[in-house]
C-alpha cells in the first residue's frame, strides 16, 4: 500500500511539470510560425494625361520616356507625390495624380454616354485623336477619325498601339466586334469596334493596312440589316453597362 500511494503522489508531482513542458513547446512553436501569406496582384494603373517617365521623382530628370494617355503600368512603389512604376520593363517614376487603377479608369458611374450616332459623328471630329478601353481586358490604345459615314472610321496612331489593339482581340484580326470607351476630349462614350484592318486608311507607320470601324448607338453598317449591326449594337450596351460598374473613384489625395 505505501509504494502504491509512493507511486501516485510522484505521479501527481510530475504531471504539471510535463503539461507545462507541453504548453511551453506550443506556445513555441506558435510564436515562430508564420503562414505563407498570398502573393499580391500587381497595382495595375493608367496615364490618364502624356505623361513623362523619369529615372528619378523630380521634373529636372531627363525623362525614359514619353506615355500618351490610356497606357497601363504596374505601380511598384510611392514616393511623395510620384509613384515608382514599370512600363513595359523599364523602370522610372510618374507624377501619380495622372495615374489612376485601371478598376477606376472610366469614370463615376451615370457618366459614361450612352451616344447616339447622330450626335456621336460631331464629337468624333476629323484627326482628333482618343483613347479605346476594352472593357474586357483593361487594355487600351490610341486612334484618330478619318471618316464619319454611317459609323467612324478609325485608324491606330503608333505601331505600338496597334500591338495592344491587336493584344486585345486574343492576338488576331477579326471582324467580330468588341465593346470599348472612348475616352475623348473629357468625355467618356460607350462604343464598338471591330478588328480586321480593310479599305483605305491615311497613316503610315502604324502596322495596320487599312481602317477599322468604330459604332455608337444607333450607327449601322455599310448592310443595315447585316448581322454585324447587330453585334456592334449589343458590344456598344456591354460597354456602357460595364462601365456603369465599375466602381467609382474615392481618392484624389494626391496632387501636382
Amino acid at each position: 500500500m505505501k509504494a502504491f500511494l509512493l507511486g501516485i503522489l510522484f505521479a501527481i508531482l510530475l504531471a504539471p511539470t510535463v503539461y507545462a513542458s507541453e504548453v511551453f513547446m506550443m506556445s513555441s512553436e506558435y510564436v515562430i510560425y508564420h503562414p505563407t501569406q498570398e502573393e499580391e496582384e500587381p497595382a495595375i494603373f493608367m496615364t490618364t494625361a502624356r505623361l513623362n517617365l523619369r529615372p528619378e521623382p523630380t521634373t529636372n530628370s531627363e525623362r525614359i520616356t514619353l506615355l500618351p494617355a490610356g497606357r497601363r503600368v504596374e505601380v511598384l512603389d510611392k514616393n511623395g507625390d510620384w509613384f515608382k512604376v514599370d512600363y513595359n520593363g523599364m523602370v522610372g517614376f510618374m507624377y501619380a495624380a495622372h495615374l489612376r487603377e485601371v478598376s477606376d479608369v472610366a469614370v463615376a458611374p451615370g457618366t459614361v454616354e450612352l451616344l447616339h450616332w447622330s450626335e456621336a459623328r460631331y464629337v468624333m471630329t476629323k484627326g482628333t485623336i482618343f483613347t479605346l478601353v476594352d472593357v474586357r481586358t483593361g487594355l487600351s490604345w490610341q486612334a484618330a477619325s478619318f471618316s464619319n459615314g454611317n459609323h467612324a472610321d478609325i485608324e491606330t496612331i503608333t505601331a505600338e498601339d496597334t500591338a495592344i489593339k491587336r493584344q486585345a482581340f486574343g492576338g488576331s484580326w477579326t471582324w467580330t466586334p468588341r465593346p470599348v470607351l472612348v475616352l475623348i476630349n473629357g468625355r467618356t462614350l460607350a462604343a464598338s469596334v471591330n478588328g480586321m484592318p480593310h479599305a483605305g486608311s491615311t497613316r503610315s507607320g502604324n502596322n495596320m493596312n487599312g481602317h477599322v470601324c468604330l459604332h455608337f448607338l444607333g450607327s449601322t453598317t455599310h448592310r443595315p440589316a447585316a448581322q454585324h449591326v447587330r453585334d456592334h449594337q449589343a458590344a456598344v450596351r456591354e460597354a456602357y453597362n460595364t462601365a456603369l460598374s465599375w466602381e467609382t473613384p474615392t481618392n484624389d489625395e494626391h496632387s501636382v
